[in-house]
């Protein structure tokens, strides 16, 4: 899978701020007992470990100088 730095640096953010993020609402969700709090939390976290992946193995089929 390749990608341009761009693309890989802004997913690379994103998963970075998404476990924070889950455990932000899941803290919500239980101080203010929110509904679905824990499917949204689940669904976040499965999204990220998808991004991960595609980062992992983006990662591994870098080339340097490949980029466009």
């Amino acid at each position: 899978m390749k990608m341009s730095n761009k693309t890989y640096d802004i997913l690379k953010k994103i998963c970075l701020m998404i476990t924070p993020f889950v455990t932000f609402i899941l803290a919500l969700t239980d101080v203010w007992g929110f509904a679905w709090g824990a499917e949204l939390a689940a669904t976040m976290s499965a999204i990220g470990v998808l991004l991960g992946a595609c980062l992992d193995i983006s990662c591994k089929h870098y080339e340097p100088g490949d980029e466009k």
